[in-house]
């Protein structure tokens, strides 16, 4: 699929559609735990701006590329690192402007909620996708040796598991 002209895998749209469900029900949840719900049900607008904020610094952390992180330690520092941005920025933006402050307490509660859920939700769906059972395999048949090189060169942007072999 093209966005933006630039392909986008099955895999990352699902990963940057739960992160948005998963990042606003993170700070509901804070604003649930501070008893301020009603407040931050009126004010769905900056739950939506926090959002927005949060995912557009893990997209510059490399976080929505599912081809550069490979390891944990570097899947959490990531998420440390964008988080912290993000965090950055909300408070830069609501000191500039008031009106766009979450609430006392629900910020920091709902940025320790985020720095435990985002890693625990990646590690998940890389263990789900990981499975043998879901990769996709391709049979080239033919005597030419270059052909085995094919399918690493054309898919080299993908997230999927190639393997291929030469007789």
């Amino acid at each position: 699929m093209q966005v933006f002209n630039r392909h986008v895998s099955g895999k990352g749209l699902t990963v940057f559609s739960f992160e948005t469900v998963l990042i606003s029900s993170v700070m509901l949840v804070a604003a649930r735990a501070h008893g301020s719900l009603d407040s931050a049900l009126a004010a769905l607008w900056k739950i939506g701006l926090a959002t927005a904020i949060f995912e557009l610094c893990f997209y510059y952390n490399d976080l929505y590329d599912l081809t550069v992180v490979h390891s944990r330690a570097e899947l959490l520092t990531r998420v440390i690192r964008a988080a912290g941005t993000g965090a950055i920025a909300l408070g830069l933006l609501s000191i500039v402007v008031p009106a766009i402050n979450v609430g006392h307490g629900i910020f920091i509660t709902s940025l320790w909620l985020l720095l435990i859920a985002i890693p625990l939700w990646r590690m998940a769906f890389d263990g789900l996708t990981r499975d043998r059972r879901l990769e996709q395999r391709v049979l080239i048949v033919g005597t030419d040796r270059s052909r085995v090189s094919w399918p690493a060169r054309s898919w080299r942007n993908t997230t999927s598991a190639i393997t291929s072999s030469a007789a």
